[in-house]
């Protein structure tokens, strides 16, 4: 027998511990875990790892077997036993800080105006020098797995299908769009996205939708891109909004998506920041949220839905952000800085930038020591699964 990865997760080096990927979890592995799991990687025969581990240590072969029991029956959700063997990979770098993800604002243009936009996108014109980039995303190839291209609008990016094209083979790629204005050219591109094309529908009905992005006939576009990308077996996903009495209109909206075929959906919730503090638009009531949320869940067995209001179910959280922020995941803005994520841009917690990050992968530590003195990491460590970031005052 093989002790095998199952699919879709992921095995990748922090520094000189693993660290194993599935469903949104993330396990940090302790010493002798790492080891194991490097005996599997060179030689994943069960009986090879276990009388290896047996003559290194030097423990009898029960003992080694019971070791290797233990880990597997721990991390079931990462590892099985198959009569075939199967190639593994593994992300990162022995002894490197490289992330597992990059989530790239390759732009802050976008032809819609959401009443709620983090970001307030739109309202300046600019993006990402290309050359710096392409640059950065060599460096980074073969060592980070996951690309996510947003904005913005990501297909705003004069670039893209460049970027698309050069390194779809090398990153599973996901792209971030209003799916407002999809180009003929940019669609053959686009089926370099492995990890699908998200785009943004905010009700069933089109004149609310419409408001919601302060554009004429948005809803009516996107609907029809949605159509076209899935006509050319692009995958699509959708990402909504959630209020306290907006649960019958999604449910609608749901039921509209999944008969088009859409079946990922990301459902959140409206956070505290840029123009939605500005008008008032937060969440009052996140339980009632929360609440809805399983409800449109139990109505829709065959739809995976992406659930990003309720409890945080990671494992094993390493940073100092409680998440993977400034540590798996990176954010790089257009104007080419680095920071933890896409909502924690605050000039204190910088990490480097397009053409300065090093530091970051050869000792994160040093970062971590100088953001442990802001006070915004110490109210951290008083809260329990809520990001001071989306609930800014």
């Amino acid at each position: 027998m093989y002790i095998v990865k199952k699919k879709n997760t992921y095995i990748h080096w922090w520094g000189k511990i693993i660290v194993l990927i599935s469903n949104d979890e993330y396990y940090k592995l302790n010493d002798l875990e790492t080891y194991l799991v490097q005996k599997i990687m060179r030689n994943n025969n069960s009986i090879n790892v276990i009388n290896s581990i047996s003559n290194e240590l030097e423990v009898d072969t029960c003992e080694a077997e019971e070791f290797v029991s233990i880990f597997l029956n721990n991390y079931d959700s990462i590892f099985e036993y198959k009569k075939q063997n199967k190639a593994m990979n593994i992300s990162g770098e022995k002894g490197k800080y490289f992330p597992f993800e990059l989530h790239i604002s390759l732009t802050n243009m976008c032809n819609q105006k959401c009443i709620h936009c983090y970001k307030k996108a739109g309202e300046a014109n600019e993006k990402i020098d290309y050359n710096e980039l392409l640059n950065f995303l060599k460096y980074m190839e073969g060592k980070v797995p996951f690309l996510t291209l947003s904005g913005g609008d990501a297909l705003m990016y004069p670039y893209i299908e460049n970027i698309l094209n050069i390194f779809g083979n090398t990153y599973q790629i996901c792209v971030m769009t209003s799916g407002f204005d999809i180009k003929d050219s940019q669609v053959d591109a686009l089926k370099k996205a492995r990890r699908g094309v998200y785009m943004s529908v905010y009700s069933s009905k089109p004149e609310i939708h419409d408001k919601f992005v302060g554009v004429k006939n948005s809803y009516k576009k996107i609907i029809d891109n949605i159509e076209k990308l899935c006509s050319k077996k692009i995958h699509v996903g959708v990402s909504t909004l959630l209020t306290e009495t907006n649960s019958d209109d999604i449910i609608e909206l749901v039921s509209i998506l999944d008969k088009m075929g859409i079946n990922r959906i990301s459902l959140g919730l409206i956070s505290n920041i840029g123009r939605a503090k500005e008008k008032g638009l937060s969440a009052k009531d996140k339980d009632k949220v929360i609440d809805n949320m399983k409800k449109i869940k139990e109505q829709f067995d065959d739809i995976v839905v992406l659930q990003e209001v309720e409890e945080n179910k990671r494992k094993r959280i390493f940073s100092p952000f409680k998440c993977m922020a400034g540590s798996l995941l990176w954010c790089l803005y257009e104007n080419g800085e680095i920071y933890p994520c896409g909502v924690c841009k605050e000039k204190n917690l910088l990490m480097g930038s397009v053409n300065n990050y090093e530091e970051c992968i050869d000792n994160i530590t040093s970062y971590y020591e100088r953001i442990s003195k802001l006070l915004i990491i110490k109210k951290l460590e008083s809260l329990e699964d809520v990001c001071p970031f989306m609930e800014e005052t």
